[in-house]
Order: C-alpha cells, then structure tokens, then sequence
C-alpha cells in the first residue's frame, strides 16, 4: 500500500486508529493524518447550508478566537498522532487540516491524494443520538470508493482484578456446583425406570 489516510479528531474513540494502522499487515510508504474542523460542530442546520450559505459562514468566523481555538485544537490532535505514527519510523506522515463537513472532508480528502485505504475510529453513538446527528463513520464507509476500516475499542476490564473479585468469582462457582451435587443426589434416588 502507498497512501494511507487516517481521519483524527479529538474523541477517546479516535485514539484507537493507532492500533489499528499497526496491526496492519504491511505499512504503507505514506500516511496522511486528517483532522477537520467542524465550525458547525456537528449542527444539523450547518449540514442543511448550501455552498454559498457555508462560504458565507466560514468567512464570518475567520480570524475571531472561535477559529484560533478550533485551529490550535487541530494542531494538538495532529502533533499527538503523528508523535504515535512516527515511532515506527518506516513511513511518512504527513499532517493536513480540512475544515467543513468531517465525512464529506474525508472523502474528498481521500479522493484528492488518491489514498488506498481510510482509517477511523467509531463513536459508538447508538440509538436518537444516532439518528439525529447521524454517523461520520457510516456516511464514510458508504460512500468510500476504496476500503475503510474502523477502528474499534477493544472490550476489556480497565482496573486490575482484586483479591475481592477473585473470592467472589470462587464463592459463586462454588455455590453453583453445590446446587448441581445437590439436583444430582436427588435425582439419583428416584428412579425413573420401573
């Protein structure tokens, strides 16, 4: 693989596309890490706007503090994953903000360097939350022309097992196995055959 694109934003869920490029079975020459402002914020009125309504907007905001703040987030999420990506060392990795509509961004992005693949995290938004801000995700992978993968929190337990958790494991074994002796000795001394 040549050119990867990898879309970042500043979500625990998004931490897990570093995991993801390194299972990876052959890194590519070239990464291109994305991270797009949303001035909207994710607003269902700001996805509503037509071009000349959302050129209208963006020039409104440029160069209040709104913009400095959104612009300076940007670069931290930027310099933290490619500080991840680099510690390997094998690949290029370039960083690059796009500002608009994220699942739109990312797949033009992706169309404009000719990238072979997408990589991104899942929110895991479920249920109303879903339907009413939809999925940059989902709307990613539909509409990719190339293969996305989505990078996934593994489940595991995040604190360590204590001696409390291993009594209570063994007290509820015990007590199960204690229940089946018991159903057996009962059933044992009836006899069902005449």
């Amino acid at each position: 693989m040549n050119k990867l694109l990898i879309a970042v934003d500043g979500t625990k869920h998004s931490r897990e596309v570093v995991s993801a490029f390194y299972d990876l079975p052959s890194l590519p020459e070239e990464v291109i890490i994305l991270n797009v402002e949303d001035p909207g914020s994710g607003s269902l009125m700001y996805e509503m706007l037509g071009e000349a309504e959302m050129s209208t907007f963006k020039e409104s905001i440029k160069d209040t503090e709104y913009k400095e703040t959104k612009d300076r987030k940007a670069e931290e999420i930027l310099s933290f994953y490619s500080e991840q990506l680099k510690a390997g060392g094998r690949t290029t990795v370039r960083n690059m903000v796009r500002e608009g509509i994220p699942s739109e961004e990312i797949l033009r992005t992706a169309k404009d360097e000719n990238a072979e693949m997408i990589i991104l995290g899942y929110s895991g938004r479920k249920g109303f939350d879903r339907l009413i801000s939809g999925s940059v995700t989902e709307k990613v992978r539909r509409g990719a022309d190339v293969p996305v993968l989505v990078a996934k929190k593994v489940l595991m337990c995040e604190e360590p097992y204590t001696w409390k958790d291993a009594y209570q494991a063994v007290f509820f074994c015990s007590a199960i196995i204690a229940v089946m002796m018991i159903f057996g000795f009962v059933f044992q001394e009836q006899s069902f055959l005449p």
